[in-house]
C-alpha cells in the first residue's frame, strides 16, 4: 500500500514555485561554506539534508492523511445515501 500511495503522491503532488526562496538558501549556503572549515562545511550539509528529508516525510504524511480523509469522507457517504435511500428519518 505504500507504494501505492508513493506512486499517487508522485503523479499528482504538484509543489508550488518557490524558486526566490529557494535562491536564497543557495546564496546563503555558498556564503556559509566559504566561511567554514572543512569538516564544518560536511555538518552544514548534513543538516541541510536532514531538514530537505523531513520536509519530504512531512509532504507525504500529509498527502496521505488527505487521502485517508477522502476515503472516510466517501464512506460516510455511502452511508448516508444508503441510510437516506430507505427513506428513513435521522430521527
Amino acid at each position: 500500500m505504500k507504494k501505492t500511495l508513493e506512486k499517487l503522491y508522485d503523479s499528482l503532488y504538484q509543489p508550488k514555485d518557490y524558486s526566490s526562496l529557494e535562491q536564497q538558501i543557495e546564496e546563503n549556503h555558498k556564503r556559509l561554506i566559504h566561511a567554514l572549515k572543512k569538516k564544518h562545511r560536511k555538518l552544514v550539509l548534513l543538516i541541510i539534508d536532514n531538514k530537505d528529508l523531513i520536509k519530504h516525510l512531512i509532504s507525504f504524511d500529509s498527502f496521505v492523511q488527505g487521502v485517508r480523509l477522502g476515503l472516510s469522507l466517501k464512506d460516510e457517504l455511502d452511508r448516508y445515501d444508503d441510510f437516506s435511500s430507505d427513506g428513513d428519518d435521522w430521527e
